[in-house]
Protein backbone atom coordinates (compact mmCIF):
# COMPACT_ATOMS: atom_id res chain seq x y z
CA UNK A 1 0.00 0.00 0.00
CA UNK A 2 2.85 2.36 0.54
CA UNK A 3 4.41 2.09 -2.55
CA UNK A 4 1.13 2.18 -4.29
CA UNK A 5 0.42 5.91 -2.61
CA UNK A 6 4.01 6.71 -2.85
CA UNK A 7 3.57 5.91 -7.08
CA UNK A 8 0.36 8.05 -7.01
CA UNK A 9 2.55 10.88 -5.82
CA UNK A 10 4.93 10.79 -8.06
CA UNK A 11 2.61 10.85 -10.74
CA UNK A 12 1.26 14.31 -9.61
CA UNK A 13 4.89 15.53 -9.57
CA UNK A 14 5.77 14.69 -12.50
CA UNK A 15 2.64 15.88 -14.33
CA UNK A 16 3.10 19.47 -11.92
CA UNK A 17 6.92 19.71 -13.59
CA UNK A 18 5.12 19.39 -16.89
CA UNK A 19 2.49 22.12 -16.86
CA UNK A 20 5.11 24.16 -15.17
CA UNK A 21 7.40 23.80 -18.28
CA UNK A 22 4.75 24.22 -20.25
CA UNK A 23 3.70 27.79 -18.54
CA UNK A 24 7.34 29.11 -18.94
CA UNK A 25 7.46 28.51 -22.15
CA UNK A 26 4.41 30.20 -22.50
CA UNK A 27 5.08 32.90 -20.67
CA UNK A 28 8.40 33.14 -22.64
CA UNK A 29 6.49 33.31 -25.85
CA UNK A 30 4.51 36.03 -24.85
CA UNK A 31 7.20 38.68 -23.85
CA UNK A 32 9.42 37.65 -26.84
CA UNK A 33 5.81 38.21 -29.03
CA UNK A 34 5.44 41.52 -27.32
CA UNK A 35 8.51 42.73 -27.90
CA UNK A 36 8.58 41.67 -31.57
CA UNK A 37 5.32 44.05 -31.96
CA UNK A 38 6.79 47.12 -29.84
CA UNK A 39 10.02 46.78 -31.92
CA UNK A 40 7.63 46.63 -35.39
CA UNK A 41 5.83 49.53 -34.37
CA UNK A 42 9.45 51.60 -34.68
CA UNK A 43 10.78 49.90 -37.71
CA UNK A 44 9.38 52.50 -40.13
CA UNK A 45 10.07 55.32 -37.98
CA UNK A 46 13.44 57.14 -38.83
CA UNK A 47 16.09 57.90 -35.98
CA UNK A 48 17.38 61.02 -36.38
CA UNK A 49 20.67 61.80 -35.98
CA UNK A 50 22.04 64.70 -34.66
CA UNK A 51 24.46 66.74 -37.83
CA UNK A 52 25.99 70.41 -38.23
CA UNK A 53 27.67 72.44 -40.62
CA UNK A 54 30.05 74.73 -38.90
CA UNK A 55 33.10 75.89 -40.94
CA UNK A 56 36.82 76.29 -39.78
CA UNK A 57 36.88 79.52 -38.14
CA UNK A 58 33.42 80.06 -37.36
CA UNK A 59 33.08 81.91 -34.18
CA UNK A 60 29.58 83.16 -33.79
CA UNK A 61 27.61 81.78 -31.44
CA UNK A 62 24.38 82.42 -33.11
CA UNK A 63 25.56 80.05 -36.07
CA UNK A 64 26.55 77.54 -33.48
CA UNK A 65 23.22 78.10 -31.66
CA UNK A 66 21.59 77.01 -34.78
CA UNK A 67 22.62 73.40 -34.31
CA UNK A 68 22.06 73.12 -30.58
CA UNK A 69 19.60 75.50 -29.76
CA UNK A 70 19.17 74.30 -25.98
CA UNK A 71 22.74 74.80 -24.87
CA UNK A 72 22.64 78.25 -26.88
CA UNK A 73 19.39 79.67 -25.40
CA UNK A 74 21.26 78.46 -22.01
CA UNK A 75 24.10 80.45 -23.22
CA UNK A 76 22.13 83.64 -23.24
CA UNK A 77 21.18 83.64 -19.64
CA UNK A 78 24.49 85.13 -19.25
CA UNK A 79 23.16 88.14 -20.19
CA UNK A 80 20.50 88.05 -16.99
CA UNK A 81 20.95 90.21 -13.98
CA UNK A 82 19.03 89.08 -11.66
CA UNK A 83 18.03 90.68 -8.10
CA UNK A 84 19.21 87.91 -6.23
CA UNK A 85 22.84 87.66 -7.40
CA UNK A 86 23.19 91.52 -5.55
CA UNK A 87 22.17 89.57 -2.09
CA UNK A 88 25.09 86.88 -2.95
CA UNK A 89 29.14 86.65 -3.62
CA UNK A 90 29.65 87.98 -7.26
CA UNK A 91 26.90 89.35 -9.11
CA UNK A 92 26.32 90.07 -13.19
CA UNK A 93 25.80 93.75 -11.84
CA UNK A 94 28.38 96.18 -12.92
CA UNK A 95 29.58 97.59 -9.71
CA UNK A 96 32.94 99.61 -8.45
CA UNK A 97 35.27 97.26 -6.07
CA UNK A 98 37.07 100.23 -5.01
CA UNK A 99 34.38 102.35 -4.00
CA UNK A 100 32.89 99.45 -2.04
CA UNK A 101 36.04 98.33 -0.75
CA UNK A 102 38.35 101.61 -0.23
CA UNK A 103 40.97 99.89 1.06
CA UNK A 104 41.71 98.49 -2.52
CA UNK A 105 42.63 102.55 -3.60
CA UNK A 106 45.30 101.84 -1.41
CA UNK A 107 46.88 98.61 -1.78
CA UNK A 108 47.20 99.03 -5.72
CA UNK A 109 48.21 102.62 -5.04
CA UNK A 110 50.21 103.08 -8.90
CA UNK A 111 48.24 100.28 -10.63
CA UNK A 112 45.37 100.19 -13.40
CA UNK A 113 43.11 98.48 -10.28
CA UNK A 114 43.41 101.80 -8.18
CA UNK A 115 41.21 103.48 -10.92
CA UNK A 116 38.83 101.03 -12.02
CA UNK A 117 37.93 98.01 -10.87
CA UNK A 118 34.92 96.33 -11.50
CA UNK A 119 32.19 93.21 -10.69
CA UNK A 120 32.93 90.92 -13.30
CA UNK A 121 29.38 90.78 -14.86
CA UNK A 122 30.15 86.84 -16.83
CA UNK A 123 31.82 85.71 -19.85
CA UNK A 124 29.63 87.20 -22.21
CA UNK A 125 30.14 90.72 -21.14
CA UNK A 126 34.45 89.74 -21.74
CA UNK A 127 35.20 91.91 -24.13
CA UNK A 128 32.97 95.14 -23.82
CA UNK A 129 33.80 95.35 -19.94
CA UNK A 130 37.58 95.31 -21.06
CA UNK A 131 37.18 97.66 -24.11
CA UNK A 132 35.51 100.26 -21.74
CA UNK A 133 37.60 99.86 -18.71
CA UNK A 134 39.63 102.94 -17.92
CA UNK A 135 42.43 100.83 -17.49
CA UNK A 136 42.97 100.49 -20.77
CA UNK A 137 44.90 103.20 -23.20
CA UNK A 138 47.01 103.31 -25.91
CA UNK A 139 49.92 101.35 -24.45
CA UNK A 140 47.83 98.57 -23.55
CA UNK A 141 49.04 95.16 -25.08
CA UNK A 142 47.80 92.62 -26.96
CA UNK A 143 47.95 90.28 -24.42
CA UNK A 144 45.07 91.85 -22.08
CA UNK A 145 42.68 89.90 -24.67
CA UNK A 146 43.94 86.38 -24.55
CA UNK A 147 41.22 85.23 -22.04
CA UNK A 148 37.80 87.34 -23.82
CA UNK A 149 37.50 86.01 -27.33
CA UNK A 150 37.46 83.01 -29.13
CA UNK A 151 39.59 84.87 -31.75
CA UNK A 152 42.67 84.78 -30.15
CA UNK A 153 43.58 81.32 -31.34
CA UNK A 154 43.36 82.43 -34.72
CA UNK A 155 44.84 85.86 -34.42
CA UNK A 156 47.85 83.83 -32.55
CA UNK A 157 48.12 81.10 -35.18
CA UNK A 158 48.55 84.57 -38.05
CA UNK A 159 51.10 86.43 -35.51
CA UNK A 160 52.56 84.13 -33.03
CA UNK A 161 54.53 85.96 -30.28
CA UNK A 162 53.39 89.41 -32.03
CA UNK A 163 50.00 88.69 -30.96
CA UNK A 164 50.66 89.86 -27.13
CA UNK A 165 53.26 93.02 -28.25
CA UNK A 166 50.20 94.03 -30.81
CA UNK A 167 48.33 97.03 -28.97
CA UNK A 168 45.28 95.61 -27.64
CA UNK A 169 42.79 98.33 -29.72
CA UNK A 170 44.37 97.12 -33.12
CA UNK A 171 42.98 93.79 -32.14
CA UNK A 172 39.52 95.32 -31.08
CA UNK A 173 39.42 96.34 -34.84
CA UNK A 174 39.06 92.84 -36.31
CA UNK A 175 34.62 92.25 -35.43
CA UNK A 176 35.72 89.06 -34.71
CA UNK A 177 37.51 90.33 -31.50
CA UNK A 178 34.38 91.87 -30.01
CA UNK A 179 33.05 88.29 -29.85
CA UNK A 180 32.95 87.16 -26.21
CA UNK A 181 33.89 83.79 -25.27
CA UNK A 182 31.67 81.26 -26.17
CA UNK A 183 31.10 78.06 -28.29
CA UNK A 184 34.49 78.02 -30.10
CA UNK A 185 36.72 78.76 -26.60
CA UNK A 186 36.09 75.22 -26.13
CA UNK A 187 34.77 72.70 -28.94
CA UNK A 188 36.00 71.60 -31.83
CA UNK A 189 33.70 72.88 -34.83
CA UNK A 190 34.01 69.13 -36.34
CA UNK A 191 33.58 66.59 -33.57
CA UNK A 192 32.40 69.17 -30.77
CA UNK A 193 35.05 67.18 -28.39
CA UNK A 194 36.11 70.00 -25.86
CA UNK A 195 39.32 71.25 -26.73
CA UNK A 196 42.31 73.06 -25.37
CA UNK A 197 42.81 75.93 -27.67
CA UNK A 198 44.50 79.10 -25.46
CA UNK A 199 47.96 79.35 -26.42
CA UNK A 200 49.17 79.64 -22.42
CA UNK A 201 47.51 76.44 -21.50
CA UNK A 202 48.93 74.53 -24.09
CA UNK A 203 52.71 75.87 -22.83
CA UNK A 204 51.56 75.29 -19.29
CA UNK A 205 50.51 71.63 -19.80
CA UNK A 206 53.31 70.91 -21.92
CA UNK A 207 55.98 72.36 -19.08
CA UNK A 208 54.27 69.94 -17.00
CA UNK A 209 54.55 67.23 -18.97
CA UNK A 210 51.17 66.93 -20.25
CA UNK A 211 49.94 66.90 -23.82
CA UNK A 212 46.65 69.31 -24.14
CA UNK A 213 45.61 66.79 -26.87
CA UNK A 214 45.59 63.84 -25.24
CA UNK A 215 43.70 64.69 -21.76
CA UNK A 216 40.59 62.71 -20.91
CA UNK A 217 37.12 63.95 -21.36
CA UNK A 218 36.62 64.20 -17.93
CA UNK A 219 40.05 66.17 -17.37
CA UNK A 220 39.00 68.87 -20.31
CA UNK A 221 35.95 69.63 -18.35
CA UNK A 222 37.75 71.36 -15.54
CA UNK A 223 40.77 72.36 -18.45
CA UNK A 224 38.79 74.48 -20.65
CA UNK A 225 37.74 76.70 -17.67
CA UNK A 226 41.56 76.64 -16.99
CA UNK A 227 42.09 78.52 -20.64
CA UNK A 228 41.67 81.84 -18.62
CA UNK A 229 40.52 80.95 -14.77
CA UNK A 230 44.07 80.79 -13.75
CA UNK A 231 46.62 83.52 -12.42
CA UNK A 232 49.12 84.07 -15.14
CA UNK A 233 51.55 87.04 -15.36
CA UNK A 234 53.01 88.95 -18.74
CA UNK A 235 56.89 87.63 -19.66
CA UNK A 236 58.23 91.35 -20.11
CA UNK A 237 61.28 89.72 -21.55
CA UNK A 238 59.03 87.79 -24.62
CA UNK A 239 56.64 90.34 -25.91
CA UNK A 240 54.43 90.00 -22.41
CA UNK A 241 53.63 86.68 -23.60
CA UNK A 242 50.79 85.21 -21.25
CA UNK A 243 52.26 82.82 -18.42
CA UNK A 244 50.96 80.68 -16.64
CA UNK A 245 53.47 80.28 -12.68
CA UNK A 246 52.68 76.48 -12.85
CA UNK A 247 56.18 74.90 -12.62
CA UNK A 248 56.57 74.99 -8.49
CA UNK A 249 52.79 74.12 -7.86
CA UNK A 250 49.67 75.72 -7.59
CA UNK A 251 49.49 76.81 -3.99
CA UNK A 252 50.37 80.65 -3.30
CA UNK A 253 53.72 79.62 -1.83
CA UNK A 254 54.89 78.02 -4.71
CA UNK A 255 53.75 80.60 -6.78
CA UNK A 256 55.35 83.36 -4.60
CA UNK A 257 58.33 80.96 -4.92
CA UNK A 258 58.16 81.19 -8.96
CA UNK A 259 58.23 85.08 -8.73
CA UNK A 260 60.85 85.26 -6.20
CA UNK A 261 63.08 83.70 -8.32
CA UNK A 262 62.72 85.30 -11.17
CA UNK A 263 62.49 88.75 -9.34
CA UNK A 264 59.18 89.83 -11.06
CA UNK A 265 56.43 92.40 -9.91
CA UNK A 266 53.58 93.37 -12.30
CA UNK A 267 54.37 97.06 -10.75
CA UNK A 268 55.79 99.69 -8.19
CA UNK A 269 53.96 100.68 -5.78
CA UNK A 270 53.37 103.99 -5.70
CA UNK A 271 53.14 104.82 -1.88
CA UNK A 272 56.01 102.63 -1.10
CA UNK A 273 58.52 101.67 -3.54
CA UNK A 274 57.81 98.28 -3.32
CA UNK A 275 57.70 95.94 -6.33
CA UNK A 276 54.27 94.00 -5.98
CA UNK A 277 52.74 91.20 -7.91
CA UNK A 278 48.51 91.24 -8.94
CA UNK A 279 46.97 88.38 -8.72
CA UNK A 280 44.61 87.74 -11.46
CA UNK A 281 41.87 85.21 -10.90
CA UNK A 282 43.41 82.06 -9.95
CA UNK A 283 40.13 80.00 -9.80
CA UNK A 284 41.96 76.89 -10.48
CA UNK A 285 44.74 77.16 -8.35
CA UNK A 286 42.70 77.53 -5.57
CA UNK A 287 39.93 74.43 -6.73
CA UNK A 288 43.29 72.52 -7.24
CA UNK A 289 43.66 69.68 -4.15
CA UNK A 290 40.28 70.62 -2.87
CA UNK A 291 37.56 68.20 -1.38
CA UNK A 292 35.68 68.29 -4.45
CA UNK A 293 38.61 68.49 -7.02
CA UNK A 294 40.19 65.23 -5.22
CA UNK A 295 36.88 63.59 -5.61
CA UNK A 296 37.08 63.81 -9.49
CA UNK A 297 34.36 66.48 -9.70
CA UNK A 298 35.32 68.88 -12.84
CA UNK A 299 34.26 72.54 -13.20
CA UNK A 300 31.33 71.61 -15.27
CA UNK A 301 29.96 69.23 -13.08
CA UNK A 302 28.88 71.87 -10.58
CA UNK A 303 28.42 75.13 -13.70
CA UNK A 304 27.38 73.41 -16.52
CA UNK A 305 25.14 70.79 -14.85
CA UNK A 306 23.38 68.29 -17.52
CA UNK A 307 19.20 69.34 -18.28
CA UNK A 308 16.28 67.76 -19.21
CA UNK A 309 14.52 69.74 -22.44
CA UNK A 310 11.27 67.28 -23.38
CA UNK A 311 13.20 64.30 -23.59
CA UNK A 312 16.51 65.34 -24.48
CA UNK A 313 19.53 65.78 -22.07
CA UNK A 314 22.13 68.66 -22.63
CA UNK A 315 24.66 70.56 -20.71
CA UNK A 316 23.54 74.14 -19.07
CA UNK A 317 25.67 77.06 -20.56
CA UNK A 318 24.49 79.20 -18.38
CA UNK A 319 27.65 80.08 -16.31
CA UNK A 320 26.44 80.98 -12.97
CA UNK A 321 26.38 79.65 -9.32
CA UNK A 322 25.36 76.20 -9.01
CA UNK A 323 22.95 77.18 -6.69
CA UNK A 324 20.88 78.20 -9.32
CA UNK A 325 20.66 74.86 -10.43
CA UNK A 326 21.05 73.51 -6.59
CA UNK A 327 19.44 69.69 -7.49
CA UNK A 328 20.84 69.34 -10.78
CA UNK A 329 24.23 70.29 -9.78
CA UNK A 330 24.40 69.41 -6.28
CA UNK A 331 21.86 66.98 -5.86
CA UNK A 332 23.18 64.02 -7.74
CA UNK A 333 25.64 63.50 -4.55
CA UNK A 334 24.35 65.52 -1.87
CA UNK A 335 20.59 64.32 -0.72
CA UNK A 336 20.58 67.12 2.46
CA UNK A 337 18.63 69.45 0.54
CA UNK A 338 18.99 73.19 -1.60
CA UNK A 339 18.26 74.93 1.36
CA UNK A 340 20.72 73.26 3.71
CA UNK A 341 23.69 73.32 1.01
CA UNK A 342 22.55 77.05 0.60
CA UNK A 343 23.15 77.68 4.10
CA UNK A 344 26.10 75.71 4.47
CA UNK A 345 27.67 77.54 1.34
CA UNK A 346 26.54 81.11 2.93
CA UNK A 347 28.29 79.96 5.93
CA UNK A 348 31.42 79.33 4.28
CA UNK A 349 31.40 82.69 2.51
CA UNK A 350 30.46 84.66 5.22
CA UNK A 351 33.63 83.47 7.12
CA UNK A 352 36.05 83.47 4.53
CA UNK A 353 34.84 87.47 3.92
CA UNK A 354 35.04 88.18 7.17
CA UNK A 355 38.29 87.23 7.29
CA UNK A 356 39.47 88.89 3.68
CA UNK A 357 38.36 92.46 4.72
CA UNK A 358 40.07 91.88 8.00
CA UNK A 359 43.56 90.98 5.71
CA UNK A 360 42.23 94.15 3.02
CA UNK A 361 42.19 96.67 5.81
CA UNK A 362 45.08 95.70 7.45
CA UNK A 363 47.53 95.51 4.64
CA UNK A 364 46.30 98.84 3.69
CA UNK A 365 47.52 99.81 7.20
CA UNK A 366 51.01 98.55 6.79
CA UNK A 367 51.56 100.00 3.09
CA UNK A 368 50.29 103.78 4.75
CA UNK A 369 52.55 102.99 8.14
CA UNK A 370 55.59 102.63 5.95
CA UNK A 371 54.68 105.64 3.38
CA UNK A 372 54.33 107.80 6.30
CA UNK A 373 57.42 106.43 8.13
CA UNK A 374 59.79 107.13 4.97
CA UNK A 375 59.46 110.67 5.66
CA UNK A 376 60.67 109.98 9.29
CA UNK A 377 64.43 111.50 9.63
CA UNK A 378 66.57 108.90 10.81
CA UNK A 379 64.17 106.18 10.84
CA UNK A 380 65.46 102.52 10.13
CA UNK A 381 65.55 102.03 6.38
CA UNK A 382 66.52 98.32 7.11
CA UNK A 383 63.00 97.88 9.13
CA UNK A 384 61.26 99.36 6.52
CA UNK A 385 62.56 97.72 3.84
CA UNK A 386 61.82 94.19 5.63
CA UNK A 387 58.19 95.50 6.16
CA UNK A 388 57.93 97.05 2.71
CA UNK A 389 58.44 92.93 1.72
CA UNK A 390 56.44 92.09 4.01
CA UNK A 391 53.76 94.07 2.16
CA UNK A 392 54.43 92.51 -1.08
CA UNK A 393 53.39 89.06 0.92
CA UNK A 394 50.71 90.33 2.41
CA UNK A 395 48.87 91.82 -0.64
CA UNK A 396 49.56 88.84 -2.41
CA UNK A 397 48.33 85.86 -0.11
CA UNK A 398 45.21 88.44 0.56
CA UNK A 399 44.45 88.99 -3.23
CA UNK A 400 44.85 84.92 -3.99
CA UNK A 401 41.43 85.08 -2.14
CA UNK A 402 40.28 88.48 -3.25
CA UNK A 403 40.60 88.52 -7.02
CA UNK A 404 39.33 84.26 -7.20
CA UNK A 405 35.79 84.18 -7.98
CA UNK A 406 33.78 81.89 -5.30
CA UNK A 407 34.33 83.90 -1.83
CA UNK A 408 36.51 80.75 -0.53
CA UNK A 409 34.12 77.86 -1.66
CA UNK A 410 36.28 76.69 -4.16
CA UNK A 411 38.71 75.14 -1.19
CA UNK A 412 37.51 76.98 2.37
CA UNK A 413 41.03 75.32 3.73
CA UNK A 414 43.34 77.11 1.21
CA UNK A 415 41.39 80.32 0.99
CA UNK A 416 41.14 80.91 5.21
CA UNK A 417 44.69 79.88 5.35
CA UNK A 418 45.93 82.13 2.80
CA UNK A 419 44.41 85.05 4.34
CA UNK A 420 45.77 83.92 7.93
CA UNK A 421 49.26 84.24 6.05
CA UNK A 422 48.20 87.33 4.40
CA UNK A 423 47.24 89.09 8.48
CA UNK A 424 50.73 87.66 10.02
CA UNK A 425 52.49 89.32 7.56
CA UNK A 426 50.80 92.15 7.84
CA UNK A 427 50.95 92.86 11.34
CA UNK A 428 54.81 91.44 11.28
CA UNK A 429 55.09 94.43 9.20
CA UNK A 430 53.31 97.00 11.00
CA UNK A 431 55.33 96.07 14.18
CA UNK A 432 58.38 96.77 12.63
CA UNK A 433 57.29 100.25 11.42
CA UNK A 434 56.08 100.79 14.81
CA UNK A 435 59.30 99.73 16.28
CA UNK A 436 61.44 101.99 13.65
CA UNK A 437 59.54 105.26 14.17
CA UNK A 438 59.69 104.70 18.06
CA UNK A 439 63.55 104.67 17.61
CA UNK A 440 63.68 107.42 15.71
CA UNK A 441 62.07 109.42 18.27
CA UNK A 442 58.80 110.27 15.56
CA UNK A 443 55.09 109.72 14.97
CA UNK A 444 52.61 108.94 12.53
CA UNK A 445 48.97 109.21 11.45
CA UNK A 446 47.57 107.63 8.47
CA UNK A 447 44.34 107.93 6.65
CA UNK A 448 42.45 105.43 4.96
CA UNK A 449 40.92 105.29 1.82
CA UNK A 450 37.29 106.38 1.69
CA UNK A 451 34.43 105.32 -0.92
CA UNK A 452 34.11 108.87 -2.45
CA UNK A 453 37.72 108.40 -3.23
CA UNK A 454 37.11 106.13 -5.48
CA UNK A 455 36.59 106.89 -9.22
CA UNK A 456 33.06 107.21 -10.79
CA UNK A 457 32.95 103.99 -12.61
CA UNK A 458 32.24 104.58 -16.54
CA UNK A 459 28.29 104.20 -17.94
CA UNK A 460 28.23 101.32 -20.15
CA UNK A 461 25.24 100.78 -22.90
CA UNK A 462 26.74 98.51 -25.40
CA UNK A 463 25.32 94.94 -25.45
CA UNK A 464 26.91 91.68 -26.43
CA UNK A 465 25.49 90.83 -29.71
CA UNK A 466 24.89 87.27 -28.96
Amino acid sequence: MANEKRGKGDNKLEINRKLGKIYKIGLALLLIGLLLTACSRNVNQPVTALKWDISDGELDPKVWGKYFPHQYTSYQKNLEVLDEDKANYGSSERSSHIASYPWKQNIWAGYGFSIDYNEDRGHVWSVIDLKNTQRVNDQTVGSCLTCKSPNVPILYEKLGDDYYATPLKEHLKDPNSMIPISCANCHDNKTMELKIVQPPLRDALKKLGKDPDKLSHQEKRTLVCAQCHVEYYFDKENKNRVTFPWTKGFEPADIEEYYDEIAFADWQHAKTGQGMLKTQHPEYEMYNDSAHFTAGVSCADCHMPYMKAGNEKYSSHWWTSPLKTAEQSCGTCHKDGPEARRERVKYIQDKVSEQLHKAGQLAEELILSIEAAQKIVGVDSDKLNEAKALSRRAVWYWDFVSAENSMGFHNPEKALHSLADSIDYSRQGIALVKEAVAQAGGSITIQPAKTEDANPTREITEKPDI
